[in-house]
């Protein structure tokens, strides 16, 4: 089941990462771009597929390019290996980001969300504006903080943060990533590969079940018409043994 679950996932992502960059004619290049930041970031492959296809949803149809929303994503992702996020917290800074940018500014509960979980970037972007980290909040409350800005400040952390990368990469927490990402390929080999073997044979094992159902019926119901028979047979015998001693007994036998 888990494998099935996961193959399933894996199949939808690269299904709804097609059906989003097909239509710009950018299939090929964005599969490409989601299977490299998955290796370079350590990340699952449906992980990778998910949170790009996720991106590019928000920043494709407002005329952003496709290699802006790879500085976006990759600037991102270096951030947070580099400030130690947790996988659950990249996944909600990573949704508010995406949110923000698709409305052209950051501010709000996305710059809250960011600023908590991913603060590598607003000291970015603060380095951008050549303000104070602590003026951003300020400038994001004006709307000054726009997708421009942002994704500028994402392209110097996934330059200035490269060096680094390899180094965070090593750590225990991203090894058991690795292991988490090698046993999900596992699984989805499995039903790739096996699945559509298994499902005839499962297909058939139920038309058989079915067709002799009513023999198991049958069987089912022996013990029962056998055990109402010997207690007939019972029934039937005791009253002549009982007669019979009677009998002899009158008989002085």
């Amino acid at each position: 089941q888990a494998s099935l679950q996961a193959g399933i996932e894996r199949t939808e992502s690269v299904r709804r990462l097609t059906l989003l960059s097909r239509g710009y004619g950018e299939l090929s290049e964005a599969q490409e771009a989601a299977a490299k930041a998955a290796k370079t970031f350590g990340l699952s492959a449906t992980q990778a597929n998910k949170q790009f296809a996720q991106i590019y949803a928000r920043l494709r149809p407002v005329g952003i390019g496709l290699e802006d929303i790879q500085t976006v994503f990759d600037g991102f992702n270096t951030a947070a290996k580099l400030s130690g996020t947790t996988t659950a917290e990249a996944a909600g800074s990573f949704l508010q980001l995406s949110q923000a940018l698709g409305s052209g500014v950051l501010r709000g509960q996305e710059f809250n969300a960011i600023f908590e979980q991913t603060p590598m970037i607003i000291q970015a972007i603060a380095r951008r504006m050549k303000v104070a980290t602590g003026d951003v909040r300020d400038l994001a409350k004006q709307g000054k903080v726009t997708a421009d800005i942002v994704i500028a400040a994402l392209g110097d952390i996934k330059r200035e943060g490269a060096d680094q990368l390899e180094e965070a990469l090593q750590g225990p927490a991203q090894q058991v990533q690795n292991f988490k990402n090698a046993i999900e390929d596992l699984q989805v080999v499995l039903v790739e590969e096996f699945l559509p073997s298994v499902i005839p044979l499962l297909k058939d094992i139920t038309e058989l079940l079915q067709n002799i159902a009513p023999l198991l019926q049958a069987f089912t119901a022996l013990p029962v018409v056998g055990v109402g028979l010997l207690n007939k047979f019972a029934r039937l015998r005791n009253p002549d043994d009982e007669e019979r001693v009677r009998g002899n007994i009158k008989a002085g036998q």
